[in-house]
């Protein structure tokens, strides 16, 4: 599977994780009619979100954007 690579502005997450090993795999629904993977990724495009996700998913198609 080919997942594109949209980049969240560096203002909206930090990097690393201190040390700290991963705990969870978080996974939000927003149920937004016609929302779409490359929408959120696109949208947090934006600087000044306050918030990332390394994944967003929908029906047919998965785009990253943070690594």
């Amino acid at each position: 599977m080919n997942i594109p690579f949209v980049p969240a502005d560096s203002s909206n997450f930090y990097s690393g994780r201190g040390g700290n090993s991963i705990k969870y795999i978080v996974m939000h629904y927003t149920a937004n009619d016609g929302d779409t993977d490359e929408g959120n990724a696109h949208y947090f495009q934006g600087a000044g979100r306050r918030a990332s996700a390394h994944y967003f998913v929908d029906e047919d198609s998965v785009t990253q954007s943070v690594r």
